[in-house]
């Protein structure tokens, strides 16, 4: 595999094959990536909140538990919050409906 940028292009030779990808192609990818995550940190936090948001709604907070129970009480709303969060992630990362060339060439080819 050999590569070389010159003017904004990105020349990937793997096996005689030659590809080019535009410098703008690989930030927008990235740039997609970083909103793919942005957008599960506010799911997680948003399915946190309303799932401790239930929980406390009716029962409040209990009194005269032991420790280990406080620690469950308040650690349960994360851990749904992180399971949503990672539904979430994997149906956006899976639904995009653009999928690279230059990813598709370099899992090909790395894998």
């Amino acid at each position: 595999m050999k590569w070389h940028y010159t003017d904004g292009i990105i020349h990937l030779e793997i096996d005689g094959i030659k590809h080019q990808f535009t410098l703008e192609d690989v930030i927008k990818q990235s740039s997609a990536y970083k909103e793919r995550r942005k957008k599960t940190v506010i799911v997680f936090f948003a399915s946190s909140l309303g799932v401790m948001s239930m929980l406390l709604w009716k029962g409040g907070i209990p009194v005269n538990q032991d420790i280990f129970y406080y620690v469950g009480y308040f650690l349960t709303p994360f851990m749904f919050g992180g399971i949503i969060a990672v539904l979430v992630s994997i149906y956006i990362k899976f639904t995009k409906r653009e999928v690279s060339e230059l990813d598709t060439i370099l899992k090909e080819n790395f894998s």
